[in-house]
């Protein structure tokens, strides 16, 4: 078994080689061969290739493409082709983690209101207030004294 990052996240995948890795984050997403070749900007016949297992590492602006249409880093690619071993890619950490983590529970108390909030700027401008201590906090929000 190995574990593949995705976007910050660790999934880990049965996965072995990288036509399966491919085909599985093809499905995720909901997409044919052909569409996967029209967000990636990679042909179909090479998609194809690639999930029969015929070409086992593509050219790296192909891995690039295909890695940028599936939602994936380049090095998740290269793991899953067996090109690198987890053990030898460090996964810096997200600089935003701690930002988010510091205004998920804000981004939970707000609940959604067309009325109010009708954009995500506007959305995100009620988290700064909120932030700010400008705009008042829902009390689950408040820390216990």
């Amino acid at each position: 078994m190995m574990s593949i990052g995705m976007n910050s996240d660790t999934v880990v995948c049965m996965m072995r080689t990288l036509k399966d890795f491919i085909i599985s984050r093809r499905e995720d997403l909901g997409w044919n061969q052909t569409e996967l070749a029209n967000h990636s900007g990679v042909p179909r016949t090479t998609v194809n290739r690639v999930e029969k297992g015929t070409t086992k590492l593509p050219e790296a602006d192909v891995r690039r493409k295909l890695a940028a249409a599936l939602g994936v880093r380049h090095v998740d690619i290269l793991i899953a082709a067996g090109e690198l071993a987890e053990d030898e890619v460090e996964f810096p950490e997200d600089p935003r983690s701690d930002a988010v983590r510091k205004l998920q529970p804000a981004i939970d108390a707000i609940t959604w209101n067309d009325g109010l909030l009708k954009t995500t700027e506007q959305y995100l401008d009620t988290l700064r207030k909120m932030q700010r201590g400008i705009f008042p906090i829902p009390e689950l929000m408040k820390e216990e004294e």
